[in-house]
């Protein structure tokens, strides 16, 4: 493979790998929780 097509191949994957992390990420954080802090009556 020609260098110039391996750069351009890793730079088109570089941002797919890492959405797919930042996906994963957000799978294992979970939902945010509601505590009710906002919800304080002035």
């Amino acid at each position: 493979m020609e260098p110039f097509a391996a750069a351009m191949a890793d730079a088109m994957l570089l941002p797919v790998a890492l959405s797919l992390v930042g996906v994963v990420a957000a799978f294992f954080i979970g939902r945010p929780v509601d505590t009710g802090a906002w919800a304080q009556d002035v």
